[in-house]
């Protein structure tokens, strides 16, 4: 876990003033005249519309800015913990096939992984969201392709 700067300053901002509103409701002034004289009374502690507007955005400004301050994400979990010879050993045949296929293209798009290895396209697509999930490949969006990559194991 980790902390991300610009988001965490944003949470901070918005949370104090999400503080600030909410502790300093206004003073509302009802203005009646009676008998030809105009009486003010003081109507103490009410929140106008303007400040529950206020209210909701820094509360969603708030709450959006602490999810993405605060990152959790691991990319490549088991890679870390296992090795690439470990982690095939995991894969099925067809996987391994897949793995293999992006391994000696180096860069290959996904269609063309479909057309190489002749499985269906939702068998490929199964298996490469688990090479990616096991940290084995890298997937990136080019245009309306999928770029596939295999990762290199650091050492």
């Amino acid at each position: 876990m980790r902390l991300n700067p610009p988001w965490a300053i944003l949470m901070i901002i918005s949370g104090v003033l999400l503080v600030i509103t909410m502790l300093t409701p206004r003073v509302f002034q009802l203005k009646v005249e009676e008998g030809g004289s105009p009486r003010v009374y003081p109507i103490p502690d009410v929140y106008t519309f303007n400040d529950v507007i206020v209210i909701c955005l820094l509360s969603i400004s708030f709450g959006y800015s602490m999810f993405r301050a605060i990152v959790v994400e691991e990319k490549h979990p088991l890679l870390g913990r296992l090795g690439v010879s470990e982690l095939l050993r995991l894969l099925k045949p067809d996987e391994l096939k897949i793995y293999e296929t992006i391994r000696s293209s180096g860069v290959i798009l996904q269609s063309e992984l479909i057309d190489k290895t002749g499985f269906s396209t939702t068998k490929v697509s199964q298996a490469l969201s688990l090479l990616e999930a096991y940290g084995l490949i890298e997937k990136k969006k080019k245009g309306r392709e999928n770029v596939l990559r295999v990762v290199k194991e650091k050492s």
